[in-house]
């Protein structure tokens, strides 16, 4: 699940990743969340054929804020994992796989990992992070300073995303993964936190 507005050339490159998964079958719902330049729309218009053709989703809506995209693509996935994938991040290759081994292993409700930054020029395929931003854990005493849990790029159970009702839909706020881990935790959902990156931030 995706969110775009007006960044279509991080998009082709954050989707580029996601083609190149190793674990199948997988399915994309891309919200676009209010986009209106020019070539954000013929981007996303071009973009039709192939998810017509692999039966993915691509949802066009008024801007609404990352929250609102995040909760409108949960709705309209069909798996029982959402992978929250933010158009400026590529997922590495068996990102999504290790992922759902975590979960399936430790019977996650949520699974983080520790964020590899890299900077480049758009198309870059990163080989080593320029640096690794690992998160301290899941105490809830500590969430309430600093987010300890993990970046937005994260497996989430479905219906765990459902039960906790969902992102908040605050406009301009932020911090909406945080929050949605820290009502994980306060409701006894369990989280893991992978010491291997899933995704380059």
């Amino acid at each position: 699940a995706s969110d775009v507005y007006k960044r279509q050339d991080l998009l082709s490159d954050c989707l580029a990743s996601v083609r190149a998964q190793t674990y199948r079958p997988f399915e994309v719902v891309l919200v676009d969340d209010g986009s209106t330049s020019p070539a954000a729309v013929s981007y996303l218009d071009a973009l039709s054929l192939e998810f017509e053709a692999e039966g993915w989703t691509l949802i066009r809506q008024e801007n609404r804020y990352l929250g609102a995209a995040r909760n409108v693509a949960a709705k309209a996935a069909r798996g029982e994992y959402l992978f929250i994938l933010d158009d400026d991040n590529l997922l590495m290759p068996d990102g999504l796989q290790r992922a759902v081994q975590v979960a399936e292993r430790t019977r996650a409700d949520i699974v983080t990992a520790v964020m590899a930054l890299f900077s480049g020029s758009l198309g870059t395929k990163p080989l080593w992070p320029t640096y690794l931003w690992p998160h301290t854990g899941t105490s809830a005493l500590l969430g309430a300073l600093e987010n300890n849990v993990g970046d937005a790029n994260a497996l989430v159970r479905r219906s765990s995303l459902m039960n906790l009702g969902g992102y908040t839909e605050d406009r301009g706020v932020g911090a909406e993964d945080w929050e949605l881990y820290a009502k994980a935790l306060l409701s006894g959902m369990r989280l893991e936190h992978s010491l291997m990156p899933l995704s380059w931030y």
